[in-house]
């Protein structure tokens, strides 16, 4: 049975949806609406949230993803160039799941990508054959912007956010050791800070916080 958290998050994804000229599924508007929830501090366009959407075909486990500096929206064409002192490098990765739970299958899928995408010994054409071309030209851009200003010793904070309307209070042990797992192989392969979220229906509905900080 629905919880009423539950479906007040689905009445608003719905009104928000309706309020849309052009309506999308519930799923794709779900990712959408996560990214701009999880993204809010730092005040994108919906045509910027919309750039990182990756779900579809090779794409994973990932929904969304986004990169920034400082605080600014890298896209492809960015010139980071100007970026010379306290850089702070960000990088979410996101999984919106409109269900009702929390599944170990989406974070064992973090986990695979992560040892590929994040893997700068993988190259760029080896990813195009088995990731979609929208997620791979990000993480092209990641790997670029990363190389070019590591002699200015940037802050590299990686960010996976798991999202659905299910209740963070009943996460199952066994995806917090997942959780573990993917920590364990993402600072593995870079010296970066790891950041892990569960946002349940409390939070995304604006109720209040339900992270689970990672």
């Amino acid at each position: 049975m629905a919880t009423n958290d539950q479906i007040i998050l689905k009445q608003i994804i719905q009104q928000r949806n309706d309020e849309m000229e052009t309506k999308l599924t519930e799923s794709d508007f779900f990712e959408r609406f996560v990214s701009d929830q999880v993204l809010k501090n730092y005040d994108l366009s919906y045509d910027e949230i919309d750039s990182g959407i990756v779900d579809g075909g090779d794409d994973g486990g990932i929904d969304a993803i986004y990169l920034l500096i400082n605080g600014d929206l890298i896209n492809v064409d960015s010139d980071v160039s100007d970026f010379k002192r306290n850089i702070k490098i960000d990088l979410f990765l996101v999984q919106a799941k409109a269900t009702n739970g929390f599944s170990h299958t989406s974070i064992g899928k973090f986990i695979s990508s992560s040892k590929d995408l994040l893997n700068f010994s993988i190259p760029i054409p080896s990813l195009q054959k088995h990731y979609n071309g929208k997620l791979v030209s990000i993480i092209e851009k990641f790997r670029k912007v990363y190389r070019s200003l590591l002699m200015r010793h940037p802050e590299l904070c990686l960010t996976y956010i798991y999202a659905s309307y299910g209740d963070t209070k009943e996460i199952h042990h066994n995806l917090l050791w997942e959780k573990d797992k993917l920590r364990d192989a993402v600072t593995g392969l870079l010296d970066s800070y790891f950041e892990f979220h569960f946002v349940g229906a409390l939070l995304i509905a604006g109720v209040k916080s339900s992270l689970v900080p990672g």
